[in-house]
Parts: structure tokens; sequence; C-alpha cells
């Protein structure tokens, strides 16, 4: 599940930048830490992503991952 939750995040956090970029601009990753809490085990996984710094040509942003069975919700990534 690690990879899955790495994956979502980086997913994630690229579509959310990528609405912040000029028409015609390209996001790419230059670079990805992921700390992994505990394994996510839920019914589903839920991302949240905010940024951190909008620089020119660097954006900096974070992304948590959650794993939601019912109404419990426990961060994962």
């Amino acid at each position: 599940m690690a990879s899955t939750s790495s994956v979502c995040a980086e997913v994630m956090t690229s579509s959310g930048l990528s609405n912040m970029v000029p028409q015609g601009h390209r996001i790419l990753t230059a670079e990805f830490k992921t700390n992994l809490l505990r394994g996510a085990r839920g019914e589903w996984l839920v991302c949240e992503v905010w940024m951190l710094k909008p620089g020119r040509q660097i954006m900096f942003a974070e992304a948590e991952i959650y794993a939601v069975s019912g109404n419990q919700r426990q961060l994962a990534v």
C-alpha cells in the first residue's frame, strides 16, 4: 500500500499545482519525499494537498494521505 499512497500523493499534488501555472506550462516533480507513518488500511484513501510556497519556477507543496473507514480517518502518509 505504500507505493499506492505515494503515487496518490504525487498525482494529486501535481494535479493541484497544474491549476496554478499559466496555460501551456507543465508540472515537473523536482523532488519527492515520503514519510510512511503507518499502513493505510481503510475503505478508501483521501488525499489533501496544499501549497507551501508558490515560486516563479519552483512551487513547494505538501500532501497528506488519510485512510478512511466509516467516519474514522487515520493519517497514513
